[in-house]
């Protein structure tokens, strides 16, 4: 008996995915996961896919037939994989598949990733990366790397800082330790301790500066950024540093992977917040999944209202000040009080952290 009928037997899902022009590096996996798919090289007819699903990609369905694919399948869920974007992006594609009721899977998006928005759209189980939490922000110099630095250095058990923005690294000395100058050994997915052990020593932890090469940062893949955090965690809490800037495979895969999310915001961008929540349920993660901090505040406007009209979580320290004077460039200078309420905070993260 074959493990799929095994899974019949006992009442597990096992999930029928008719594909057209389906990747072959995605076969494998996909039946690994227990979908069973029935492969074709151009679209089916809709009587034989009858009520599966399909995915379909735009190799075989361009971006202007899509209106015709909905109309032609009325009835089966379907997956739409836009495999070249070129210089015009694809969110305008990413749009039309949600006006058509059609999940829209990007370009480049790591296997992992694609097997974790299908396991959503199906109802499956999801399982995040322990022990990993992402920091982000609402727009750029809004104290994202200065926030990532004050979890790291709160944290108990030994913490790696990984600088995931591909855009602007936060670190304003130069190193020859940084992502840019271990691109090759990612991409070869050659990273160990040993290189874990080689980063930066900060302040109760280790740190890796972003990339500062602007060459580089959209050629970065989910594969690498997973292959980094994969080698991290194996022995410590990791922070990612994840930046502003949505387009980059770092930030997109932190969003679906980590197992804390921190944004941090300002009460003068909360329509960009909004934004960037309405991004985060297209990958998958609604805003309830997020934790809102205010950095850099100047309003009486309670994080935690802004949170509310949002959906969002709040963190333990909802809101830190524009400090004027700063004893570090990197770290900001919190009050006792404050100090205390994170330390309590990150306290319950390692605790429900059992895998680490």
């Amino acid at each position: 008996m074959d493990r799929q009928s095994a899974m019949k037997q006992t009442g597990e899902t096992v999930v029928k995915l008719f594909t057209a022009g389906l990747p072959p590096l995605w076969v494998q996996p996909l039946k690994d996961a227990d979908y069973e798919l029935a492969n074709y090289q151009e679209l089916p007819p809709p009587e034989v896919v009858n009520d599966q699903a399909l995915l379909v990609t735009s190799e075989v369905v361009p971006a202007s037939r899509l209106r015709e694919l909905a109309d032609d399948y009325p009835y089966n869920r379907l997956i739409y994989y836009y495999l070249t974007p070129g210089i015009s992006g694809f969110e305008a594609v990413a749009l039309a598949c949600r006006q058509l009721g059609i999940t829209f899977l990007r370009p480049q998006i790591a296997i992992p990733s694609m097997l974790d928005m299908l396991g959503a759209l199906f109802q499956r189980l999801k399982t995040p990366v322990h022990g990993v939490v992402g920091v982000f922000g609402v727009t750029p110099g809004i104290g994202v790397t200065s926030v990532a630095a004050l979890v790291a250095q709160s944290l108990r058990k030994p913490a790696v800082m990984l600088g995931l923005n591909l855009f602007n690294p936060g670190w304003k000395a130069d190193s020859d330790v940084k992502l840019d100058n271990w691109r090759s050994r990612l991409s070869a997915r050659l990273l160990s301790q040993l290189d874990i052990q080689s980063l930066i020593a900060m302040d109760r932890f280790k740190y890796l500066p972003g990339n500062s090469d602007p060459i580089l940062a959209m050629d970065y893949t989910e594969d690498e950024v997973a292959h980094l955090i994969d080698t991290a965690r194996q022995q410590h809490m990791v922070v990612c540093d994840c930046g502003a800037i949505p387009h980059s495979a770092a930030w997109v895969h932190a969003v679906q992977h980590c197992s804390l999310r921190i944004m941090v915001g300002h009460a003068d961008y909360r329509l960009q917040l909004e934004r960037l929540m309405r991004l985060s349920q297209d990958l998958g993660i609604g805003a309830e999944h997020w934790c809102l901090l205010l950095n850099k505040s100047d309003t009486d406007m309670p994080a935690r209202e802004i949170a509310d009209r949002i959906g969002m979580q709040v963190f333990g320290i909802e809101s830190l000040p524009l400090y004027k004077e700063k004893t570090s460039p990197f770290f900001l200078p919190l009050t006792k009080k404050e100090q205390e309420r994170l330390s309590q905070t990150t306290l319950l993260l390692e605790g429900g952290d059992r895998d680490i």
